[in-house]
């Protein structure tokens, strides 16, 4: 039996509420967070500078490469002034993870008609410790997590029967995380396999066809750099990055702890959904697609902690299995209420455990330094000071600082917006055994920016210092003797 609707919108706007304070509760003191947020921002910047095209390159790195990345996001922020999209980059992720919560609650009580239901199922969305951590500072995933979510639920709200209006919004969709975003795009493709083959619409496919097709008609050639963008950043990561950052090449104890602790108990929600489907056998039901789903988000999630498949995404693929869970719970707590019930009581529990302890560590690593999203006073003494000088390119010891440290002092740091550059992005991503020093002086560095606690556990480099506080250290490799503030 249907309630009345002001009751589901009332729990719709309470958990959008909830879901939004939740996630910026933990960085409102915060100002300044975020790394890849000052490449977005810098690029957003230049797509408006560039009268809406395209830049060559986000003009925060010395080495400047072809953008191959995914455009939607990027022209959002466009759409934008910068001093707007600096007030963006604090609200924007916890604002769509708030809209997408009272959106899931009313789109799970029309597929299940109950608001118990849409309740419980939207608390899978919002006590969810992995897309919360992607939701404390501006990310595209966060955008990119909206769009796939709005797409999961057009797909399943059609019900397989693709006639003109709905086969129109799932193609809008589908071309939309098109452009959004390179591992929601892979999500998707593992969403819509798993589809059609529970379902045997094949029509899926032709309408995945057509997205391709929006997206080429919309973006245009460049599209065909963004395909062959992903593609290379694929083999780029299985020749590099994989064997360094993949749980698959870990074999002591303690690191398979860790991999445990963050990676496979932040997706839990994922994992209660692939319990269920095994479990639906032996209790006499119907597999569920979503259950399937989350079945299959989670085993590619261990998949890529292995040698053969550790460069095909990392820990965040598994955050798409989220919203099948949620629309799975939803349905299950009066369909099922017993067993289902308990599951749901344990993921809430894991759930809001998970969050606290992520809230706690990241307090923690702030407090210390130690938490590379945030940008501290300290490194905004640096960029001010580095604004002030005449040098021109800056390395950073630590990759990710290259990034915040372009943006605020407006020189040139040392990474590359694209990994086409194949030497330059291996160096300087530090998939290389080259020291800063060595990496300074092979690209032609100015100065070098070493975070202090390094000098904990090597010697500090025989440079001239120019510039220290508590945390950072900047020494002058080549250039100009005098300082020209």
């Amino acid at each position: 039996m249907f309630l009345p609707s002001p009751l589901v919108f009332l729990g719709a706007v309470l958990l959008g509420l909830a879901c939004f304070l939740l996630r910026f509760g933990y960085r409102a003191h915060l100002p300044f967070y975020g790394i890849d947020t000052y490449w977005h921002l810098a690029v957003g910047r230049r797509i408006r500078e560039a009268k809406y095209r395209i830049p060559s390159g986000s003009g925060l790195y010395s080495i400047e490469g072809k953008m191959d990345y995914p455009p939607l996001f990027l022209y959002f922020l466009a759409l934008f002034p910068e001093r707007w999209d600096r007030r963006l980059a604090h609200f924007l992720s916890p604002i769509l993870d708030g809209l997408f919560a009272s959106l899931l609650t009313v789109a799970i009580y029309l597929l299940s008609g109950s608001l118990l239901g849409s309740l419980v199922g939207t608390s899978v969305f919002v006590l969810s410790p992995l897309l919360w951590r992607e939701a404390t500072y501006l990310s595209v995933r966060s955008f990119a997590t909206f769009v796939f979510g709005l797409t999961f639920l057009v797909l399943i709200a059609s019900g397989g029967k693709f006639d003109f209006l709905s086969g129109i919004a799932i193609t809008l969709c589908f071309a939309a995380v098109l452009l959004t975003h390179r591992m929601t795009t892979q999500a998707l493709l593992l969403l819509v396999a798993i589809y059609v083959l529970y379902t045997r619409e094949w029509q899926a496919l032709l309408l995945l066809a057509l997205a391709y097709a929006v997206a080429l008609l919309v973006a245009r050639r460049y599209f065909l750099k963004v395909v062959a963008g992903h593609i290379h950043h694929l083999r780029y990561f299985r020749k590099y990055a994989a064997p360094r950052l993949s749980p698959g090449f870990m074999t002591s104890s303690r690191a398979r702890g860790r991999v445990f602790l963050t990676m496979v108990l932040p997706s839990h929600w994922t994992f209660l959904g692939a319990l269920w489907f095994l479990l639906e056998y032996p209790l006499g039901l119907t597999p569920s697609l979503e259950a399937l789903l989350c079945l299959a988000f989670a085993v590619h999630l261990i998949l890529i902690q292995t040698k053969t498949f550790g460069f095909l995404a990392d820990d965040r693929i598994a955050g798409y299995g989220i919203f099948p869970a949620a629309l799975l719970f939803g349905r299950l707590v009066t369909g099922v209420p017993g067993l289902a019930t308990l599951l749901w009581g344990i993921g809430l529990g894991v759930g809001v455990l998970g969050i606290l302890l992520a809230w706690r560590s990241n307090v923690q690593k702030d407090r210390e330094g130690q938490n590379p999203f945030y940008v501290s006073p300290r490194l905004l003494d640096v960029s001010a000071f580095l604004t002030k000088r005449s040098e021109r390119s800056v390395l950073a010891s630590a990759p990710y600082r290259n990034v915040q440290i372009a943006y605020f002092s407006g020189k040139r740091t040392g990474l590359v917006d694209t990994v086409l550059y194949e030497e330059e992005a291996r160096d300087l991503f530090g998939h290389t055994k080259l020291t800063t020093e060595d990496l300074g002086r092979k690209y032609g560095f100015d100065l070098l920016v070493y975070e202090r606690r390094e000098f904990e556990e090597k010697a500090r480099p025989n440079l001239e210092l120019l510039y220290e506080n508590e945390e950072f250290s900047v020494f002058r490799l080549r250039g100009p003797t005098s300082n020209t503030a």
